[in-house]
């Protein structure tokens, strides 16, 4: 029985030139448009830098050498659970996430009293993470999250997002943001 790996798709618009472009390297090259795209993307991501490592990770991680984009996204990659995958990447390459994703994720690690659970974002096994309880005392974030309570609470957490995009100059957190919501009245 062969196994398929899942694949994605992904709707492009592209200039008439970069079109001919992939077609002409597609056929030079003895490949498939979709082969040649994904080896210029991988190259890509292997050539570019990540800044945004989360304090928490252990410094041996990364210390063989640069932490790219592509070492990041593939350590993160958990097909199974997209919010999981996201959470990972928050701390490996937060830049590599949207605004609202980082808004989003931050409301999730940031209400432990809301969002704590027994699911590890990383696995003690996979070593990524440096002791957090004792070298970050004052860090009150989940590292064990309900994915349960997240999926419940999805559309209030994009909700809050958009709220924390639109509105700049107030901040509340999700608890504050939850309250905000219950004291408005209906109309």
């Amino acid at each position: 029985m062969v196994v398929r790996k899942k694949v994605e798709t992904i709707h492009l618009r592209v200039s008439a030139t970069s079109k001919a472009c992939l077609e002409g390297l597609a056929n030079v090259m003895g490949k498939t448009s979709t082969r040649v795209l994904e080896e210029l993307i991988a190259e890509a991501a292997e050539k570019c830098v990540v800044e945004g490592i989360d304090a928490t990770i252990d410094v041996n991680l990364y210390s063989d050498g640069e932490w790219t984009l592509q070492k990041a996204l593939q350590l993160a990659h958990i097909p199974e659970e997209p919010i999981l995958k996201k959470l990972r990447t928050y701390f490996l390459a937060d830049e590599a996430l949207s605004r609202k994703d980082c808004i989003l994720l931050e409301a999730i690690l940031w209400s432990p009293d809301v969002f704590s659970g027994d699911t590890d974002i990383f696995l003690e096994s996979e070593r990524i993470f440096k002791n957090p309880v004792m070298e970050h005392p004052h860090d009150i974030r989940a590292f064990k999250i309900d994915l349960d309570e997240i999926n419940r609470q999805m559309s209030l957490l994009e909700e809050f997002a958009e709220f924390r995009l639109k509105n700049k100059s107030v901040s509340p957190s999700y608890v504050e943001y939850l309250r905000m919501k219950e004291a408005k009245p209906k109309s």
